[in-house]
């Protein structure tokens, strides 16, 4: 399979050579396109290309595997079987690469049938050239609960991360912190924000007074080319000094040592200057921090104990005795900014050395100087209940932490709540008073002082759509989708009372994926759920059949010409069309018409009908008409004779040898792969018998 890609390729780059001494013209990138001149030029430099058809597809979307066979190319990636000017040395350090990080992609190749293996190599490669580093590969391919694979499109914030590597500027760019500037800063992951601040410092990607990154959106192809151009361009022509890497250069070279790591507090002991540090996806290492080592936050140097668990550090690593130790560390993003979160299992690491869990304690007001304002660096964010509330401005909040044996305590702090305090609910500015004993609080605390609050009702609603149900060692798990499209888990128990519209004693298994959801909510406890389904009927024809013992699947490609994922409903009803005797769902076939009856997303009722809409037909050609562009292909099938539109972009082979659809004469056989099902659209013809 490797050896037919790499033919494939071969092919493909021998046919960019052939045209581009004359500049490669696409079809659907005209000169006034915004990429015009990136596409060109990345072309000429034969890191991106299109297809036969002159078609570059700017507007499609690339998944990881693709961006990785790119960039590899870029960072000097030669296979033999490709170029034949590989040297002896560059053949050694893929080699070395392969050897490398072969067992860690042999793991992925046996975890996911999705993943490309035919892109190991170029992986490898990257790899131990510190491009990609093996916390990325997760993002390659996910599996759902239900089995269910899916191929996972390249993120713009982890292209940033990526393009910064291919520069050489890793280490430059995670020494600036701080704002990227852009309006949704909130929404990159502190990861990537030096990346992204990186390219835009660079004039690589452009920011201003309300413009958005859009961090998660998925990568085109135009997109790609053009920060590949603007950020790769040789000395000289830039203003920012942004280079390619050399292929001569980086093949001989070894992976530069990374000075700084980027990664969350997971455990923390101020006491010992000793730390666990949790980066990428799986990875997790012990550091002890030199008692001399500086610590910043927002540009301002702070002490060790503003540091808590859950928190972003930037650390700067130095080698001593043989052991590596943290020299400075910068916080990039402290816990208590996840002002969302409602998890009151929160730990406090700040509460190790200086409360009992037995006994009522009053934070100690050391953080404020000698002139009584108050040091912002030592801000915290605690999650708590509340125990009880003063009217002279007095609030006791019951908070848990993690000592330091790792088990969970629980103490109460008190903290003072001043004239300038902001406490809302429901997105509402409310008095103190209205707070009760038992919410739910979310707030930001400097010494003694309460200056922010968010309060939520023990008792609340929680609305969305039920995205997926599951049990987990015997545990029903419910995932709700709500408006903004976020997903959250909830725990239905066997106290949980289940209430369906028009249905009596409604229970588990009445629930369908799609339902309109309400939650009871007591904490986290979910009291109550009422659920309310809708009824539809939709026809198609099927594109994915997927058979699990958990919940099948079938998609649709839906009138419209788009397509949709539909579970199926245990015990189904699956009739055949003609005499409408039963089916099972391995009577269902690509390309066939079906009728489903919806019970909201789930089918409770398919129809398979007897009409079949063929990807593909096998026959004899009875008849060639180049001039209108078509043929007549003879069929053993039902068919009998089909006619076939012969576009003059068809692709025509005779074995592995291209030929074109002039070759193409009365009484072949020949095997048509059609463009979709129940298309008259020749894609490619095979040719399996001359006249």
């Amino acid at each position: 399979m490797k050896h037919i890609r790499k033919t494939a390729l071969a092919l493909a780059a021998a046919m960019a050579i052939s045209t581009s001494a004359f500049a490669q013209v696409y079809v659907d990138v005209p000169e006034n396109h915004w990429a015009y001149q990136a596409i060109q030029q990345v072309t000429d430099k034969k890191w991106m290309g299109g297809n036969t058809q002159n078609q570059f597809k700017p507007n499609n979307t690339i998944d990881y595997f693709y961006f990785s066979q790119i960039a590899a190319k870029i960072a000097g990636y030669k296979d033999p079987l490709v170029d034949s000017s590989v040297s002896e040395e560059e053949k050694q350090f893929s080699q070395k690469a392969i050897d490398t990080y072969k067992n860690v992609l042999d793991s992925y190749t046996k975890s996911f049938s999705k993943w490309d293996k035919s892109s190991n190599e170029e992986i490898a490669y990257l790899l131990q050239k510190g491009v990609l580093k093996e916390a990325d590969l997760p993002k390659f391919v996910v599996k759902q609960e239900s089995g269910e694979e899916s191929v996972l499109s390249l993120r713009r914030e982890d292209m940033a991360v990526f393009v910064v590597r291919l520069m050489g500027k890793e280490n430059e760019a995670l020494k600036k912190t701080g704002s990227t500037g852009f309006s949704d800063d909130d929404s990159i992951s502190s990861s990537a924000k030096p990346y992204v601040l990186y390219l835009k410092n660079a004039g690589v990607i452009q920011g201003g007074t309300n413009v958005k990154f859009n961090p998660k959106d998925k990568v085109t192809k135009a997109m790609l080319a053009k920060v590949l151009a603007d950020a790769l361009k040789p000395a000289g022509n830039t203003g920012t000094g942004t280079t390619a890497p050399s292929a001569e250069k980086t093949e001989t070279s070894t992976p530069q040592k990374e000075v700084y790591l980027q990664g969350t507090v997971k455990k923390f002991y101020s006491n010992l200057y000793y730390i666990l540090l949790q980066y990428g996806e799986n990875k997790q290492s012990y550091y002890y921090i030199k008692k001399d080592a500086p610590i910043f936050i927002n540009n301002k140097e702070t002490n060790i104990e503003t540091i808590k668990e859950g928190d972003t550090l930037l650390v700067e690593l130095i080698e001593e005795n043989g052991q590596q130790r943290i020299s400075k560390i910068t916080i990039l993003e402290s816990a208590k900014s996840n002002n969302t979160n409602t998890n009151t299992n929160n730990t406090n690491t700040n509460q190790q050395n200086t409360t009992s869990p037995s006994n009522t304690t009053t934070p100690s007001n050391s953080s404020q100087n000698s002139q009584g304002t108050t040091d912002l660096s030592s801000t915290k964010r605690i999650d708590g209940i509340v125990d009880f509330v003063s009217e002279n401005g007095r609030i006791d909040i019951v908070v848990k932490y993690v000592d330091y044996k790792g088990d969970i305590k629980e103490t109460v702090e008190t903290y003072t709540v001043g004239q300038s305090t902001v406490i809302t609910k429901d997105n509402k500015e409310v008095a103190l008073s209205k707070i009760q004993k038992g919410d739910i609080i979310i707030a930001e605390v400097r010494g003694s002082t309460l200056y922010k609050a968010a309060i939520m009702e023990k008792q609340r609603k929680v609305e969305g759509t039920l995205a997926e149900k599951k049990q987990t060692n015997g545990t029903k798990i419910i995932v709700l989708e709500n408006s903004k499209g976020e997903k959250t888990e909830y725990q239905i128990t066997s106290e949980t009372i289940i209430t369906k519209k028009s249905i009596s004693n409604a229970a588990w298994n009445d629930l369908r994926i799609g339902d309109k959801i309400t939650l009871d909510l007591e904490y986290d406890k979910v009291i109550g759920l009422y659920a309310e389904g809708s009824f539809s009927e939709v026809k198609g024809v099927v594109q994915e059949i997927l058979i699990s013992t958990s919940q099948s699947k079938i998609t649709i490609e839906l009138s419209n010409g788009t397509t949709k994922t539909y579970p199926l409903l245990s015990g189904a009803i699956i009739k055949k069309d003609r005499g409408r005797e039963s089916g099972t769902i391995y009577d269902v076939r690509l390309g066939q018409e079906v009728e489903l009856a919806l019970d909201s997303l789930e089918i409770e009722e398919m129809i398979l009908k007897d009409q079949t809409k063929v990807r593909a037909v096998q026959g004899y050609i009875e008849n060639i008409n180049f001039l209108d562009d078509y043929l007549d292909l003879r069929t053993s099938d039902a068919y009998g004779s089909k006619r076939i539109q012969l576009d003059k972009d068809v692709e025509v082979f005779r074995g592995t040898r291209r030929l074109s659809r002039r070759d193409l004469e009365e009484g072949m056989l020949v095997s048509v792969t059609l463009r979709s099902y129940g298309s008259d659209q020749a894609d490619t013809i095979n040719i399996l018998a001359e006249k």
